[in-house]
């Protein structure tokens, strides 16, 4: 994801696939974090990873923030603020654009959908 000095940049195609990226990997981190965060009390079924769970698992979400941060970071040095070839045209709205969805999405639970949404009935 690296452009060469001078080269144009599809910035609004970045900022979409960062955040697309970095919202599947996040999908991924929430479950992992709450298997680990429950710890022994979890009821396996027969396709587990064992024991090895306990040192994957914060490995996973450790490499997930990794990547997350990484696909935030500027594509060329002209989209860095503070370098003297700065510019806007350059500049990744990707953590922009993950602020806005982010807080969006807060507002939107603390607005009313906490009062209203109950998560899925179980039919068991």
């Amino acid at each position: 994801l690296y452009a060469p000095e001078g080269t144009v940049v599809p910035v609004a195609f970045f900022a979409v696939t960062s955040v697309t990226v970095i919202g599947l990997f996040v999908s991924f981190a929430i479950p992992i974090f709450l298997r680990w965060r429950m710890g022994d009390k979890f009821q396996q079924g027969p396709w587990n990873l064992g024991n090895k769970w306990k040192w994957m698992a914060p490995i996973a979400v450790l490499e997930i923030a990794i990547i997350s941060i990484y696909f935030m970071l500027p594509t060329t040095p002209a989209g860095m603020p503070g370098n003297e070839n700065f510019t806007w045209l350059a500049f990744q709205y990707s953590p922009v654009a993950m602020l806005i969805v982010i807080g969006g999405a807060m507002i939107w639970w603390y607005a009313g959908a906490r009062k209203w949404f109950k998560g899925p009935k179980s039919d068991l």
